[in-house]
């Protein structure tokens, strides 16, 4: 008699490693190709032509904003000084239609910031993270085009990111995709 056995892997697990200076995390799922977040498309193709863009782009706490409340480049004083985590995207891959990154976040940086000791803290224990992408786009017909990356910000706690569960670090979960 044959007997059907089904093997269910949590592709979507983010592992994370704890070296005494930084956190090294990998398979943080930042887009889903097809997905629609804020009623924009994002096609597989789209998005290979762009996520190159994000490796070596800067990791920040939220989203930047300036003191009024607009968002602001990255790489802007004021962000740079008030929402940078310390880290960066060293590495861009695709597990299935998932768009991965890999980040390495110095953890002295990351304490030193505002609020950065909340973030320092939901990493070493573990704890889902929400991500988001600063993403300098065209929108052609409802559809991404022309993809730039300037960063992946960290959601604070409870802040539910635009691509839903298919865009948080979660390093305990037993979920499949």
């Amino acid at each position: 008699m044959k007997q059907h056995i089904s093997f269910q892997t949590n592709i979507k697990k983010t592992q994370i490693t704890e070296t005494p200076d930084k956190f090294l995390i990998s398979g943080v799922p930042v887009v889903v190709d097809g997905a629609v977040m804020n009623n924009i498309s994002y096609p597989a193709d789209e998005n290979e032509k762009g996520l190159d863009s994000l490796v070596n782009r800067v990791v920040t706490l939220r989203h930047p904003f300036d003191d009024k409340g607009h968002p602001i480049d990255a790489y802007a004083g004021n962000a740079l000084m008030n929402q940078w985590s310390g880290g960066v995207v060293t590495k861009r891959y695709k597990v299935g239609k998932i768009n991965m990154v890999d980040l390495e976040i110095k953890k002295n940086l990351l304490q030193a910031q505002d609020d950065g000791q909340a973030y320092f803290d939901r990493l070493a224990n573990k704890q889902e993270i929400g991500v988001s992408t600063g993403l300098y786009t065209q929108v052609v017909n409802g559809v991404a085009t022309e993809q730039q990356y300037n960063h992946l910000a960290m959601l604070d706690e409870g802040e539910e990111p635009a691509g839903g569960d298919a865009t948080k670090m979660k390093f305990n979960s037993a979920e499949t995709m």
